[in-house]
């Protein structure tokens, strides 16, 4: 039976979820996991399909985080719930000190963040083009700088691809869709020590990720522009497995465009237990400020 629903910014992200049996890891102190398998053995071409079949494996997860963010002119610790569809399905709910902060729904007709502070729900889709300072409505509340130092940090398109682990899709397989990058052509090289996927972007930068060796977990991403210039660089550490699959318990993103590095600590993963209707939709109370950022 499925647990009541609930899509108001006040209710927790957990509670979106269906209720089948839990596949989770809880992170307690010093628990030892046995090493993740050794897929030394496999080809370029064998470890190429074991890496993107592990991340299309993904098809749902929920976890607690522990989150960081840092920019030139904010910074801030904060505690939320994740909630993620794959491949372009993402919502956060934070608190700080046991008070609510922001509710973070990324989807692929929109951005919405509703703050607490102050009520306000801002709001940005594909069309609406790069992230700015969001314009104040006429008759709106005078809002919080922090929510609008947050919002010029968050790219839609980075944390799309991150949910799939920058499992990008082909250009001559995949229609286009908003905040998507697509791949053009690709390079893999095979170590012992490493696997390293390169992918011609269609937007003429170049997407590289390595994996592990060994285990083939991944270690890294790293998106550079057409002039090679860094542009996202994301890491993968502290693999716990869950169920049949690994997954980290510790990421970082910088993203030098915007000068932000987020930090995460996952702990209370659930994966794969089924997303109620509803979950990545914002019911605002009527008093809701809405402002749409340009």
């Amino acid at each position: 039976m499925a647990e009541r629903s609930d899509a108001r910014p006040g209710r927790g992200v957990r509670a979106l979820r269906a209720a089948p049996v839990v596949v989770a890891v809880v992170l307690a102190g010093c628990r030892s996991f046995p090493p993740p398998p050794d897929r030394s053995d496999l080809d370029a071409g064998a470890a190429r399909a074991f890496v993107r079949e592990q991340a299309h494996a993904v098809k749902d997860l929920a976890a607690q985080v522990s989150l960081s963010v840092e920019t030139a002119d904010f910074s801030g610790s904060l505690d939320g719930a994740l909630l993620i569809e794959p491949p372009d399905r993402m919502r956060l709910r934070t608190t700080k000190m046991l008070s609510d902060v922001f509710d973070l729904v990324v989807t692929p007709e929109r951005l919405e963040l509703w703050w607490f502070p102050d009520r306000v729900l801002y709001r940005r889709t594909p069309a609406a083009g790069a992230p700015s300072v969001p314009e104040v409505a006429s008759g709106g509340k005078s809002g919080d700088a922090r929510a609008s130092t947050f919002l010029r940090a968050l790219d839609p398109g980075t944390f799309r691809a991150s949910l799939t682990a920058f499992e990008l899709p082909p250009v001559d397989a995949t229609p286009r869709s908003p905040w998507q990058e697509r791949v053009a052509a690709e390079r893999i090289e095979r170590t012992r020590r490493a696997l390293v996927v390169a992918d011609d972007l269609e937007s003429g930068g170049r997407l590289v990720r390595t994996f592990d060796g060994a285990s083939l977990l991944l270690r890294s991403a790293e998106v550079v522009d057409a002039a090679g210039r860094s542009q996202i660089v994301a890491t993968y550490d502290e693999y716990r497995p869950v169920g049949t699959l690994w997954l980290p318990t510790e990421t970082k993103l910088v993203d030098h465009r915007f000068g932000v590095t987020f930090s995460m600590e996952f702990s209370d993963v659930a994966l794969n237990e089924g997303v109620l209707p509803g979950a990545f939709e914002l019911a605002l109370p009527a008093d809701a400020t809405v402002r749409e950022i340009r």
